[in-house]
């Protein structure tokens, strides 16, 4: 019979290999345009815009790819975005930040 304590027990060793797993990668997620995103805004402390993110892959990734890329690195609570207002009309423009150095604990 499984008890609540075997539970806690999995759920603890599970824990524990998501922080190992974080530790030896450090913080990566696996997607190569996710991981190379990430590395530039770890290093640009100002942020950085789609143009500057697209200009990474000497723009030859597609805009679905970066958006991809990006959504994988919010949702692991890597990366967060910032719309910057402007005075013309138009879209006001995304800048993207690193956030921390690992990625969150999934549920």
């Amino acid at each position: 019979m499984v008890r609540e304590e075997h539970l806690l027990a999995a759920v603890s060793l599970w824990k524990y290999c998501l922080a190992s797993a974080r530790f030896i990668f450090g913080g990566v997620v696996g997607d190569p345009t996710a991981d190379t995103i990430i590395q530039a805004l770890r290093n640009a402390p100002h942020g950085l815009d789609r143009t500057a993110i697209s200009s990474l892959f000497k723009r030859h990734k597609s805009s679905e790819d970066i958006s991809r890329a990006l959504t994988v690195l919010r949702e692991h609570g890597l990366a967060k975005v910032s719309q910057v207002s402007q005075d013309a009309t138009g879209r006001p423009p995304e800048i993207w930040f690193a956030v921390g150095g690992v990625a969150k604990e999934a549920n």
